[in-house]
């Protein structure tokens, strides 16, 4: 063997145990949010994300090690390879999107875009054109995943969000899109490198929801609540609302009727809330701030938020309907005005309680 062909045949033995440490540590991210107890939505995603990049190693690595390019075979690979590269950054845009609180791609028209690259692969590799294929697909699958983060971008500086989730939109995609643009000129560059990179970071973020979410209510906690107020409070574009919502006589629902049937009314009003918040404009931010008592901070003019009381009320009273036990609220709610003084977190949840309490006196 000579030297050229024993460096060629090193080299691809050193793809192939990069790719298949990269398989191993997905599968272990994969396997810890399978078994775990608490599972949501994002949750969901991100998984489908996983296994989208692990089927795009495993067809990768037996793409460069599968000598003839001709065959059916390789075809087929290429193909699937291509296929689950879609898949993956689909589900991971999706993902990011419930992370930013964008929806725009859940819409069909939006989700049908990510079939481009397949198709025009597709109509190259029936005519033979691998290398065409190869260079159609990487160039469609670029110009597409950078006008997704372009959009998310846009997206968060449109809606004040961080700095630190604009990094991460543009960040995460970006190392395994260097990886897969340089692949036609190097087939032996490791895209499970880039891929395991963008995917230790998703992981991160899907498990910071075991810290700030309650899994009883399927809603924030109070974790990050004081860091969403004082970020809104520093960028209002319009009045921001604050609603605290007390659920009436829940000690004696729990000593009538148990505290499962107490955690079955909790549950019953934070979807009402949910629910009633849809409807709004904008998304609202709802957290479970302790006990019986709900937070939502909301941006809407007054119209919209006197509506919000309406529908909170007009929800829980259909949810109620199918209940054993009725359940009652009280909602006292606060205003910060874009032209007010500028006021803190603490002050801004301590006017919506102070209204609350003024409410709940006033029915006693």
């Amino acid at each position: 063997m000579s030297l050229i062909d024993q460096i060629s045949e090193n080299g691809k033995y050193l793809y192939n145990e990069i790719n298949t440490i990269a398989i191993g540590v997905l599968l272990i991210f994969l396997f810890k949010i399978l078994m775990g107890k608490n599972k949501i939505k994002r949750h969901e995603i991100f998984c489908n994300y996983l296994i989208g990049c692990i089927l795009a190693i495993i067809f990768s690595t037996i793409r460069s090690n599968y000598p003839v390019v001709d065959s059916t075979f390789c075809k087929t690979i290429q193909l699937l390879y291509y296929c689950s590269l879609e898949f993956a950054v689909y589900y991971f845009f999706n993902f990011y999107c419930t992370i930013i609180h964008m929806d725009a791609i859940r819409k069909w028209q939006v989700r049908s875009i990510f079939a481009i690259p397949i198709a025009i692969s597709t109509i190259n590799v029936a005519k033979g054109n691998m290398i065409e294929a190869t260079m159609s697909f990487t160039l469609s699958f670029f110009v597409l995943t950078c006008a997704c983060i372009a959009y998310m971008v846009f997206f968060t500086l449109v809606e004040n969000k961080s700095y630190s989730d604009r990094l991460v939109c543009v960040m995460t995609p970006m190392i395994p899109l260097v990886f897969l643009f340089m692949q036609p000129a190097n087939n032996m560059l490791p895209l499970g490198v880039g891929i395991l990179f963008s995917a230790t970071i998703g992981y991160i973020n899907s498990t910071e929801l075991l810290i700030s979410m309650d899994w009883l209510t399927n809603t924030n906690n109070r974790y990050y609540l004081y860091t969403f107020i004082d970020h809104k409070l520093k960028h209002l574009t319009n009045d921001l609302h604050i609603l605290m919502i007390d659920a009436d006589d829940f000690k004696k629902i729990n000593d009538t009727f148990g505290h499962q049937e107490g955690d079955r009314c909790l549950i019953r009003i934070a979807d009402a809330i949910k629910i009633a918040c849809n409807k709004l404009p904008r998304r609202a931010y709802i957290c479970r701030y302790g006990g019986d008592e709900f937070i939502v901070v909301a941006e809407c003019s007054d119209s919209e938020l006197f509506e919000l009381k309406a529908n909170i009320n007009a929800e829980l009273e259909q949810l109620n309907e199918v209940s054993i036990c009725k359940t009652y609220i009280s909602i006292g709610s606060y205003t910060q005005r874009m032209n007010d003084s500028s006021i803190s977190g603490l002050d801004f949840v301590k006017f919506a309680d102070k209204a609350l309490y003024e409410v709940k006196k006033a029915k006693k």
